[in-house]
């Protein structure tokens, strides 16, 4: 995640180094804070999925696959 934050964070500075005026540098706070928390809800999801799986294993699976209609798993051991 770190490592295309960067990568977005440089291209935002490349493409915004042309223009200087206070709405542009307002459009890039704007962008960087938009960055900073699709970052952390990424990582507040990722760890809430992790978290769901170590309490209730590959029931989980069967569980969350009533949102699309597919099963993931046929075969479940409890």
């Amino acid at each position: 995640v770190a490592v295309w934050r960067n990568r977005l964070h440089a291209l935002a500075s490349r493409m915004a180094t042309q223009c200087r005026s206070s709405k542009c540098t307002a459009e890039r706070k704007g962008f960087r804070r938009e960055l900073d928390s699709w970052r952390h809800k990424l990582i507040h999801c990722v760890g809430f999925e992790s978290i769901l799986e170590g309490i209730y294993g590959t029931r989980l699976l069967r569980d969350l696959s009533i949102f699309d209609g597919k099963v993931y798993a046929q075969h479940f051991t409890e």
